[in-house]
């Protein structure tokens, strides 16, 4: 279950990131 969310949360981390900087 912590994999699936980890693959789910890390495109959406990186891109949170992009729009931030």
């Amino acid at each position: 279950m912590q994999g699936g969310t980890d693959l789910i949360l890390t495109p959406v981390n990186w891109l949170t990131n992009l729009t931030n900087n």
